[in-house]
């Protein structure tokens, strides 16, 4: 948790930072970069919509409030399609991937280069 000072109050805020699911390369052992932009392997996208499973259960509790985010994440293929299983299952009352995307599909990729 992050404590900062706004105007006179103290303003709390939690982050979150959430890898990418693995990949074809991942399961090869090559080491990926950003000139590299390997899809999720189909374990990948499970582990997404797993660890978004976990945040829908953390929204729905009581006792965390985590409601509005802000999601950021880079355009690779294997963080997009990683974000795209993590929000699977969520109400999206205002989603914005920005002026040239689209929402994300609401099913997981058909097939994957890597199992």
């Amino acid at each position: 948790m992050t404590t900062t000072m706004t105007s006179g109050y103290q303003r709390l805020f939690t982050l979150y930072v959430l890898r990418h699911g693995e990949t074809g390369f991942n399961q090869l052992g090559i080491v990926q970069g950003a000139g590299v932009d390997a899809p999720l392997s189909n374990i990948g996208f499970i582990q997404a919509m797993g660890v978004g499973s976990v945040f829908r259960g953390l929204q729905s509790s009581s006792s965390s409030d985590l409601s509005p985010w802000q999601i950021y994440c880079s355009t690779m293929k294997r963080t997009m399609e990683s974000l795209h299983g993590f929000l699977l299952g969520f109400e999206l009352d205002n989603f914005d991937l920005g002026p040239d995307s689209t929402p994300p599909p609401r099913t997981p990729p058909a097939t994957s280069t890597f199992s």
